[in-house]
């Protein structure tokens, strides 16, 4: 993580206080919850947090949407990360429509192996791919407003993994890993998720297979797509 102007929190707190000639200067700590490097819009998330937090703390009385167009400055996921809700991303992702998500007792179970995959790079890449496959939004719409969580799993797709299957082979072997053991997407009671967890360690943990073992033991993390970014 650059800890230098090149950071997008740096960006994203230099614009606002740029726009607005804001005179006093703040400190930020950034403490990292997700995989670096993951396609999981960590860094847009950090930059959307700056300018929620500035417009409250410097009292610019922005509104979401103003706090979008800035956001759209520094990155295209940056207006998704501030509205902080399941949305339909068009364009270049900043025209946004707000859809139904998952319920809260469905969290995903994310793997992160050893290697730092940039975006920039992967989205240079797939320019140049005559892309055959593609997921099907109306669909995953309709399946979202239904909360038909296993036909949700079986059709989701991600072009990018034309790109980054080919360029990091072990990606395809731990999407096989997953395939074949059913993991990835469960519904469990939210006042149960803490138990979860221990039996999710338990099961992979005490399981013969070596192949499994060092899949749980890369890094993995539950998520709950449901919670606000903001």
């Amino acid at each position: 993580i650059p800890l230098d102007s090149t950071n997008i929190v740096y960006k994203a707190a230099d614009l606002i206080k740029k726009q607005y000639n804001i005179k006093e200067g703040v400190k930020i700590i950034i403490e990292k919850n997700i995989p670096i490097a993951a396609g999981m819009a960590g860094g847009s998330s950090n930059a959307a947090a700056v300018l929620v937090g500035l417009n409250q703390l410097w009292q610019l009385k922005l509104s979401e949407n103003k706090l979008k167009e800035l956001g759209l400055k520094l990155g295209a996921d940056v207006p998704f990360c501030i509205g902080g809700q399941t949305a339909l991303a068009e364009n270049i992702g900043e025209k946004l429509t707000k859809i139904d998500g998952l319920s809260e007792n469905i969290f995903i179970l994310v793997c992160k192996p050893e290697l730092f995959v940039s975006t920039k790079e992967i989205y240079e890449e797939i320019d140049s791919k005559i892309i055959e496959k593609r997921p099907n939004n109306k669909l995953l719409i309709q399946l979202l407003k239904e909360n038909k969580i296993q036909q949700i799993a079986d059709n989701m797709y991600n072009v990018l993994e034309e790109v980054t299957r080919e360029r990091y082979p072990v990606i395809e072997e731990i999407e096989k890993i997953m395939m074949e053991n059913d993991i990835g997407i469960f519904s469990v009671p939210y006042d149960e998720i803490d138990h979860f967890k221990e039996l999710l360690v338990e099961f992979y943990e005490t399981d013969n297979s070596d192949k499994i073992k060092d899949f749980f033991r890369s890094k993995c993390l539950l998520l709950n797509p449901s919670y606000k970014t903001i």
